[in-house]
């Protein structure tokens, strides 16, 4: 262990936000204080998935101690329905107030956490003036999010300009964490040189999925879900997830298989396209997002675990979800772009089916093997346990991302 020292770490998602990046952002920064360091973490208010902010201070600057950790949450403006334009004022108005903090914050070293492009360029910047090293924590790319959505497929110039924003702000780091390798190849095709550790995200759930004392069909009726299939979907209705480019698929399914019901656990900007396209199907619920220990019974209620992005997605992101999936004993089935992050990860556990977007029979035929299938079902939840005990566990992999940034720490002391 080495001496206790001064961790400024920037992002705009944290606890109590249960979704997206911010669990690992805050479980590292409460991990690094457990160690001894001290650490402040510069965000703003809680906001995500659903882009609107929660708490009466949230127009003012406050500070907190929460688990050992300093909390600067500072103002910034969210958009309800995000666009290009109003993402970077969102990513502007919080760096404009939470940049001169930094500054101000002396640090032994900074991190920046992405998906938000403009706290990876302060945390650059800062740590340049203060010639103090950096680490970049990544979990979206964000150029390869606007060539991949139809926001960037708009917006050809903000793509390569974000590019360029995106190769400078990584460009002089200590280290770059990656949640896959395919993130590590689309850097270096950027062409990022700096050192890139490979890191996945680990499970966060402590609900012990081998507790069958309370049985499915118990857990449906408490759930107020139907007695029926139960294709779960967990986490964020955002612009990645595409879930509206479902319905097609969903009212073949309804027609031709009436025993099958989608569940959609979560929220976002894109829930209430969602709501609107599968309004009146028989075969349908929405519920808003649950706390940990309901979401683990949620998991364990469900019959097949579904992942889905929209047919523009490859590389952009790799779904957390995946490390929760892969704990609970349940069949997934992804409906993923095929030479995606997230095929490339199902195809290396062999946890999961993956399914081609827009393929409404294919679908269904992965859902009837993940169900009547025994001996498939077996053996991907098998293997989905298995690579979940050797890439996500939690221990490990916090242990190997603090100790890349003692190293980072050394290399100038």
């Amino acid at each position: 262990m080495i001496e206790p020292t001064r961790v400024v770490i920037l992002g705009m998602y944290y606890a109590p936000e249960v979704s997206g990046s911010a669990p690992y952002t805050t479980d590292l920064a409460e991990h690094l204080a457990a160690r001894g360091h001290k650490v402040t973490m510069i965000t703003t208010y809680p906001h995500y998935p659903e882009w609107k902010q929660r708490g009466r201070s949230r127009w003012f600057v406050r500070r907190s101690e929460v688990n050992g950790v300093t909390v600067i949450r500072v103002p910034a403006f969210v958009p309800r329905n995000p666009t290009l334009a109003t993402r970077l004022l969102y990513e502007i108005s919080f760096v404009a107030t939470a940049g001169p903090l930094t500054m101000l914050s002396r640090a032994d070293l900074y991190v920046g956490t992405t998906p938000n492009i403009l706290s990876a360029v302060a945390v650059r910047a800062v740590a340049t003036v203060r010639r103090k090293p950096h680490v970049q924590v990544l979990q979206d790319l964000v150029s390869s999010a606007l060539t991949q959505t139809a926001q960037g497929t708009e917006q050809g110039r903000a793509a390569k300009a974000t590019r360029a924003v995106e190769k400078w702000a990584l460009g002089a780091a200590a280290v770059i964490t990656v949640p896959g390798p395919s993130f590590e190849r689309s850097l270096r095709r950027l062409g990022v040189t700096s050192r890139i550790e490979i890191i996945r995200n680990w499970t966060r759930t402590k609900e012990d999925f081998n507790d069958t004392t309370i049985s499915a069909e118990y857990l449906k009726r408490t759930a107020g879900w139907p007695k029926r299939t139960i294709v779960l979907h967990t986490g964020n209705m955002g612009q990645k997830q595409g879930l509206d480019e479902l319905s097609p698929a969903i009212q073949t399914i309804a027609q031709e298989e009436p025993g099958i019901h989608f569940v959609f656990v979560g929220d976002g900007n894109r829930k209430g396209a969602l709501v609107s396209v599968t309004s009146g199907l028989p075969n349908v619920t929405i519920s808003p997002s649950l706390p940990d220990a309901e979401f683990a019974l949620a998991l364990r209620s469900a019959d097949v675990l579904l992942v889905h992005e929209s047919a523009a997605v490859r590389d952009m992101s790799l779904p957390s979800k995946l490390t929760s999936y892969f704990a609970s004993g349940k069949p997934v089935v992804a409906v993923v772009h095929d030479e995606g992050a997230t095929a490339e990860e199902l195809r290396t556990s062999g946890g999961g089916l993956i399914v081609k977007q827009g393929d409404a029979e294919a679908l269904l035929a992965a859902i009837r093997i993940a169900v009547d299938d025994h001996d498939t079902r077996d053996r991907i939840v098998a293997r989905a346990r298995e690579h979940r005990t050797r890439a996500f566990d939690q221990t490990t992999n916090l242990a190997r991302l603090s100790s890349l940034i003692d190293e980072a720490i050394n290399e100038v002391a």
